[in-house]
């Protein structure tokens, strides 16, 4: 057999074996109800969670991109920090690594195969997410604006980043035995507060935005952002993306500026705007908010009578 050949077959056998430890666990009927109820809540909490928190975000322009953003995330939860889970399970669930790792399939192929059976997951979830938003949330945007190239190849870009950023996980929870959960653990949570998944970066101290800034999968979500819904984040309203309807402001109702004053050098946009007044900002991007005076801005201004 040539080389292509033996990998593919490497690769086939990595990725039954995956669905199989996958799906092994519960009867097919059950673990395709867990897969699905999974998402399905992801979406609905973070409905509740927003309305709760700012009453109109979930029919906002803002939601939405926060929203889209939790969608694409399920790659980064599933197949980047599953490759760190395949590495614990494998030495402390079934103790098996030693003998994956002394066999012809090799380290790396047994990875990819594994992943590719993550991935599978992660595209389901992405959909009933999308769906669910769609149907039951009233989330809606443009079809006919979407850029579908960019898109693909931002889509593309995003998962080759997933993926390597996988192996490095997996490395390091092989070199750490002790502390390989905790290192799971932190870099999920890490990737989910950074990288403007749940809320803007603007809100991070300054020191954290630096480091937002740096990772790649915060311009992975803004980029499939601007591509599919045709919009960043809040505070990336910039020419060429669309910008949510502004309400007339009642006599005497502070509104606020959506150009802020940014000292030149300085990154534009949600990557680097000023963080005084960030609720404002935040309150003022989401339609038919009127902002009280308490969350104004330094460049606030007050309408004539």
């Amino acid at each position: 057999m040539s080389r292509p050949a033996v990998l593919a077959a490497r690769l086939r056998t990595a990725a039954w074996l995956g669905w199989q430890i996958e799906a092994n666990w519960a009867d097919p009927f059950t673990f395709i109800v867990y897969s699905a109820v999974r998402p399905l809540a992801t979406a609905l909490i973070l409905a509740v969670m927003y309305r709760a928190v700012a009453g109109v975000a979930s029919s906002g322009q803002a939601f939405l991109g926060f929203y889209v953003a939790n969608a694409f995330h399920e790659y980064v939860i599933r197949v980047l920090v599953g490759m760190g889970w395949v590495i614990v399970e494998e030495r402390e669930e079934f103790e098996t690594l030693k003998f994956v790792y002394t066999s012809p399939i090799g380290m790396f192929t047994y990875l990819w195969g594994r992943s590719s059976v993550k991935f599978v997951q992660a595209s389901l979830s992405l959909l009933l997410i999308l769906t669910t938003g769609w149907l039951i949330l009233g989330l809606r945007w443009d079809w006919g604006a979407v850029r579908w190239l960019p898109l693909l190849l931002s889509f593309v870009l995003g998962l080759i980043a997933i993926v390597y950023f996988g192996f490095f996980v997996a490395g390091w929870a092989l070199v750490l035995p002790r502390a390989a959960i905790s290192v799971n653990e932190g870099v999920a949570a890490a990737l989910t507060l950074l990288c403007g998944v749940i809320f803007p970066i603007d809100l991070l101290p300054r020191a954290v935005q630096v480091v937002a800034v740096l990772l790649p999968f915060t311009w992975w979500y803004e980029a499939l952002r601007r591509f599919l819904i045709g919009h960043g984040g809040v505070g990336l309203r910039r020419a060429g993306t669309a910008r949510p309807p502004e309400r007339e402001a009642r006599s005497g109702d502070v509104v606020l500026s959506r150009r802020p004053a940014i000292p030149r050098g300085r990154l534009r946009g949600s990557m680097g705007v000023e963080r005084p007044a960030v609720l404002g900002r935040l309150l003022a991007a989401l339609p038919g908010t009127v902002v009280p005076h308490h969350c104004g801005h330094a460049q606030a201004i007050r309408r004539e009578h």
